[in-house]
């Protein structure tokens, strides 16, 4: 387990580069998450932004952040302005810097709501945004166009 100096002596990037189950970890138990937040998105932004960061790295860097997504909404001490702040600000970055056709193999890969051989463009794209930004669906309008 990482203390909060060992945390705070590393580069935004290399905290992104720590194993899944180190961040984990540092989600689940650290007092200042605002902080920990802060250094994992910019260094996603980082990767993110540098133009020799492979895809399938990026799409590893995407699944990481997704996690660690899933486990602040475990934290149930936090409260829940403080964990859609986080969200909204990870949705963005993702809108901002991941190209749509990554954001649509991520989609092909865990989809569990249709069939792997629907070739729907149009559908594909919208159910693409859907699951890519799971964390933002009460940010969007549903299919009535209310917000929810």
């Amino acid at each position: 387990m990482m203390r909060k100096e060992e945390l705070d002596s590393l580069s935004d990037r290399a905290v992104i580069n720590l194993p899944l189950k180190d961040l984990q970890e540092i989600v689940e138990s650290e007092e200042n998450l605002s902080e920990v937040m802060g250094t994992v998105l910019s260094g996603f932004l980082e990767v993110a932004d540098d133009p020799y960061v492979s895809l399938k790295k990026l799409k590893g860097y995407i699944t990481k952040v997704n996690v660690l997504m899933e486990t602040l909404d475990t934290r149930t001490d936090i409260p829940l302005h403080e964990r859609n702040r986080h969200r909204k600000m990870y949705c963005q970055l993702i809108r901002d810097y991941v190209p749509y056709a990554l954001r649509n193999g991520i989609h092909r890969r865990n989809s569990f709501d249709h069939p792997r051989s629907s070739h729907n463009h149009r559908d594909n794209y919208y159910k693409a945004r859907k699951v890519t930004l799971f964390h933002c669906d009460k940010y969007q309008p549903n299919v009535e166009g209310e917000w929810q």
